[in-house]
């Protein structure tokens, strides 16, 4: 193990030979450089997380940080270093041979005899009962991707059918379309992140699922996509309305794509029904197109089926599918308390 820094290059009354003890993981970092660089580790820090103070010293403790790290974890830990203020995280963190680990982080700044900042000293040790957290993690990462990958999708499939329609349009009417159109998916998003910048707990589920059928009735001009609330205003939580929304756009999209393929002579339709009681919500998602016939939807090898039955298990719903040469009807159900 490499010599740890002299103890000129620590606060004054640090001693070296006590930091150099302590159990924990220790940093000190210095904000009045450029950077906040580290200028001292002690010998618990190496023995975490693999790095030598060679390795370290003059760096900021970004080189931590890695593929699973929460960028909301990081953030708190910069607001709170602009703000001079002590903080509290747990953060997944990368040893020095890429193996991650979960790290609870305390900094705390150390101001001169003028009220001055003059250091950071962090405090870190490791969760020992980190396993399955770990685990947890990387699946819902896995999970997220592949629904951030889909979302994309999403995206791209519009931007193809809006190039294909304004293709057959005269130039001002197809760039009143295509303004309309990103307008709508722009709503889309709108809601949700405002919501979660104010920290607001809780949407309006009406107002955003009208927003999600607006923007997705773009994907067929030939049918009709309606939304019908039944019962009081829906106050929802953020982060289940985002999933819910997510439920609706891919049950649409499926209708939309495949529910009137090579049909002719009748008038399409999809209606989305919300209806609230007491302690239950129930989304209705229904067609009059062809019927799901020998479709294994949602239990085929197709991405939206697996996302909708993973996202209605996450909100505690159940889903059940009624589907004939009349049309599809999808029934969503969910615990409520209104």
């Amino acid at each position: 193990m490499t010599p740890e820094p002299s103890l000129s290059e620590l606060p004054d009354g640090i001693s070296q030979s006590v930091l150099g003890q302590l159990p924990v993981s220790l940093v000190v970092t210095d904000p009045r450089q450029d950077d906040n660089p580290i200028i001292y580790v002690n010998g618990a820090f190496e023995r975490t997380t693999g790095y030598a103070p060679e390795d370290v010293i003059g760096e900021n403790c970004r080189f931590l940080q890695g593929e699973n790290t929460d960028p909301d974890d990081v953030h708190c830990l910069r607001d709170a270093i602009v703000r001079k203020q002590e903080a509290a995280v747990d953060i997944v963190n990368y040893r020095k041979n890429g193996e991650a680990f979960l790290n609870r982080l305390i900094i705390t700044p150390v101001f001169d005899r003028d009220g001055e900042l003059i250091y950071f000293i962090g405090f870190q040790y490791e969760h020992r009962d980190q396993k399955t957290y770990m685990d947890r993690a990387r699946e819902l990462d896995s999970r997220l991707r592949e629904i951030q990958h889909r979302v994309k999708n999403h995206l791209s499939m519009i931007v193809s059918l809006i190039r294909i329609q304004a293709s057959r349009l005269e130039p001002q009417a197809a760039a009143a379309m295509l303004a309309q159109r990103v307008e709508t998916i722009g709503l889309l998003y709108e809601q949700v992140d405002a919501a979660r910048k104010s920290e607001a707990q809780t949407i309006d589920l009406q107002v955003y699922l009208e927003q999600v059928c607006k923007a997705l009735s773009g994907l067929s001009n030939e049918v009709d996509v309606e939304l019908d609330v039944t019962g009081t205003d829906v106050v929802y939580p953020v982060e289940d309305a985002a999933r819910l929304g997510q439920v609706v756009s891919e049950v649409l999209t499926n209708a939309l794509q495949h529910a009137f393929a090579g049909i002719d002579g009748r008038d399409k339709k999809v209606s989305v029904e919300l209806v609230t009681s007491k302690d239950q919500l129930e989304l209705v998602v229904s067609d009059n197109g062809k019927g799901l016939g020998e479709a294994e939807w949602p239990n085929g090898s197709g991405l939206g089926g697996h996302i909708v039955k993973d996202l209605v298990a996450r909100l505690d719903g159940e889903m059940t599918i009624d589907s004939g040469d009349w049309g599809t009807v999808i029934k969503l159900r969910f615990p409520y308390s209104s």
